[in-house]
């Protein structure tokens, strides 16, 4: 759950529901922000509260801490830096580089190309197969375009090259999107490579800074569902 005010401040809550073999409702993360966009490009996000756990085990209890991050648009790239303390661990850095869209990241969200450091070599992820249902390729002969939803895709790259999360987000939605009777036709985008971050338990940029450090490459995909009815 995330809420937020056009003024910047706002407040984001994240819980898991553990199961197979697991058992209770664990807050992962609950904290305020400020998170704002400046004059030529310039991004800021402050967090205060319960932050997500960042060493292993992924999803344990959330604590206490604060997070600063400070990012500027140059040209097609976002490139941004981040320090992050929690009580009782020590402070994180990290650096971010978003791309745009364009023939060499669209080539990466084609084949998953990943670098690995341990051990060092490159890794690829190849679809074999693919099956869509339950959409029409194209708008039924004679239907009126009654409403539309645009998502976004994400897939998650964890050490190994692994595909570690994928998930679809709806960005925005207008009209009749449910309910019988409607035909659904998908625009989909290609994958591209969205983001590279890298978070470290170091301050300083030296050997250790990259030795110990966690960074997934994250993948895109923009998505439009066209709903139509077909006229009387």
């Amino acid at each position: 759950f995330e809420a937020a005010h056009v003024a910047g401040l706002g407040a984001h809550l994240g819980s898991v529901l553990w199961g197979f073999g697991h058992s209770g409702n664990e807050v992962v993360a609950a904290y305020g922000f400020y998170r704002r966009d400046f004059g030529k490009g310039w991004r800021l996000e402050a967090r205060a509260g319960a932050l997500p756990n960042r060493p292993e085990p992924l999803g344990a209890d959330a604590k206490l801490g604060g997070t600063l991050f400070v990012g500027k648009r140059l040209g097609p790239v976002f490139i941004g830096a981040l320090y992050e303390k929690r009580e009782s661990e020590r402070a994180y850095t990290g650096v971010l580089v978003q791309f745009a869209r364009g023939p060499l990241t669209e080539f990466a969200g084609a084949t998953t190309i990943d670098y690995q450091r341990s051990p060092e070599g490159v890794s690829f992820q190849l679809s074999v197969a693919r099956v869509r249902f339950g959409f029409d390729r194209a708008a039924p002969t004679g239907a009126e375009l009654v409403g539309e939803i645009t998502a976004r895709r994400l897939r998650t790259l964890w050490q190994g090259g692994y595909d570690r999360n994928q998930a679809e987000f709806r960005t925005a939605s207008w009209g009749e999107t449910s309910g019988p009777g409607l035909a659904v036709v998908v625009e989909e985008s290609p994958w591209y490579l969205d983001l590279e971050a890298l978070v470290s338990p170091h301050t300083t940029l030296r050997t250790e800074w990259f030795r110990d450090r966690q960074g997934p490459g994250q993948y895109r995909q923009d998505v439009v569902y066209r709903f139509y009815r077909l006229k009387n």
